[in-house]
C-alpha cells in the first residue's frame, strides 16, 4: 500500500482564530488547500491587542481561499467570546472537527513597563480566548 503524500481534510471543519495575518492565515489556506472548511475568525486588530476592529482581514483570507476553489467563512468575535466563535461554524457547517487557537497579542516592552491593563489583556486573548474557543468547540 503506498503513502499518500499529504493528508486530505476533506469533510472536515476547523476553526482557525487569528487566520486574518500570519501564521493563522498560512493555517487556513494549507487546511483549505487539502479540502477543508475554514472558518476564518479574526477580530482585526493591531498586533498589541489595541485599535478599532477591521473586518477585512478576514474577508480578505476568506476571498483568497475561495478564489482558489477552497471554503471559507469569515468571523469576527473576539476569542474571549468563544462560543459565539463555535455557534458560527456550526451555523456555517454544522460541525467542529479542528480548533487552531491561533489568536495572540503581544504588548511590547518588557515586564518591569508592563502595565497590569495590558497584563490582563495578553492574558485574556492568549490564554483565556483559546480555552474558551476549545471548551466550547469539545462538544460536538
Amino acid at each position: 500500500m503506498k503513502q499518500k503524500d499529504t493528508l486530505d481534510f476533506s469533510g472536515q471543519v476547523a476553526i482557525i482564530t487569528g487566520a486574518g495575518r500570519g501564521l493563522g492565515r498560512q493555517h487556513a489556506h494549507l487546511l483549505a488547500s487539502r479540502g477543508c472548511k475554514v472558518l476564518i475568525n479574526d477580530f482585526g486588530t493591531a498586533y498589541d491587542g489595541k485599535g478599532s476592529a477591521d473586518e477585512k482581514v478576514a474577508d480578505t483570507v476568506v476571498k483568497e481561499i475561495k478564489a482558489k476553489g477552497g471554503e471559507a467563512t469569515a468571523n469576527y468575535d473576539s476569542v474571549e467570546e468563544g462560543e459565539l466563535i463555535v455557534t458560527s461554524t456550526l451555523e456555517a457547517y454544522g460541525r467542529v472537527d479542528i480548533v487552531v487557537n491561533n489568536a495572540g497579542i503581544h504588548v511590547p516592552g518588557n515586564s518591569q513597563d508592563l502595565q497590569v491593563d495590558d497584563w490582563d489583556r495578553v492574558m485574556a486573548i492568549n490564554l483565556r480566548g483559546p480555552y474558551l474557543c476549545t471548551k466550547h468547540s469539545v462538544p460536538h
